[in-house]
């Protein structure tokens, strides 16, 4: 399971759950994530970013990019 189910969203079961149906067991692909890893690297993921962040996930990538070229 994502590192983020064991650490975040402890008080909130009804919202994990739903992430993680939706995100994990439905629609990976989708999840901000698992594109922030499949683009620029699991390192790049942090603590904060929620599977239903794309636009943050955009953004990490981009800065990766930016400072690697």
């Amino acid at each position: 399971m994502c590192p983020f189910f064991q650490s975040s969203l402890p008080d909130m079961p009804s919202t994990a759950k739903l992430l993680k149906s939706t995100y994990c067991f439905s629609n990976f692909k989708d999840c901000a994530r698992y594109v922030v890893t499949q683009e620029v690297g699991a390192d790049y993921v942090t603590d904060f970013l929620y599977p239903n962040n794309a636009k943050a996930a955009e953004e990490v990538i981009q800065k990766v990019k930016k400072s690697s070229s």
